[in-house]
């Protein structure tokens, strides 16, 4: 698992022990099953930490099992908040990133180059910017060196996009 743990994800059943352990015998759940869960929480509550130590990403409820959302995200994916955090929609594209369960980078503050090497180094596939933040980006004389095709959506906010500007990043990244 360590060797491949940026592919794959584990997903203990931990609602299904819960269940389990929790069961109303009037509801015809056998002491077997219930025993079933107990054993199961006591191994993942050694076993959890333990992957979590090694940097396995461990997801209760399994990699789609989570509501869907606007953006829609997964598991695997990962995003790049530059935005403040005080700004409702970085801090929404944070909080759904966390949701799915996917790998959010959160540098200290915005740097266009720092975010491109970051798209390219780390295969970012979700982005979230303000107009002037694309246009720095767009502005960037090497922007051509990086390989930003794992990025798949870039979405924008905090004030209207200029069409001048609009027109460019959907020639750069697509539509």
């Amino acid at each position: 698992l360590e060797a491949r743990k940026d592919e794959i994800f584990v997903a203990p059943a931990i609602g299904l022990a819960h269940a389990a352990i929790h069961a109303d015998p009037s509801l015809g759940v056998p002491a077997a099953n219930v025993e079933r869960g107990r054993k199961m929480t006591a191994l993942q509550r050694v076993l959890v930490p333990e992957l979590r130590r090694r940097g396995v990403r461990v997801l209760p409820g399994g990699d789609y099992a989570f509501p869907p959302n606007p953006l829609g995200l997964n598991a695997r994916d990962r995003g790049l908040v530059v935005m403040p955090l005080f700004h409702i929609g970085a801090r929404f594209f944070q909080l759904a990133h966390h949701m799915a369960g996917a790998a959010v980078h959160l540098p200290r503050r915005f740097d266009a180059a720092a975010a491109v090497a970051t798209i390219a180094r780390e295969r970012i596939t979700t982005l979230h910017l303000a107009p002037t933040m694309i246009q720095a980006v767009l502005d960037l004389p090497d922007l051509d060196r990086y390989d930003l095709s794992s990025l798949r959506t870039l979405s924008y906010g905090a004030s209207a996009m200029p069409v001048a500007l609009l027109r460019p990043a959907l020639d750069r990244f697509g539509p």
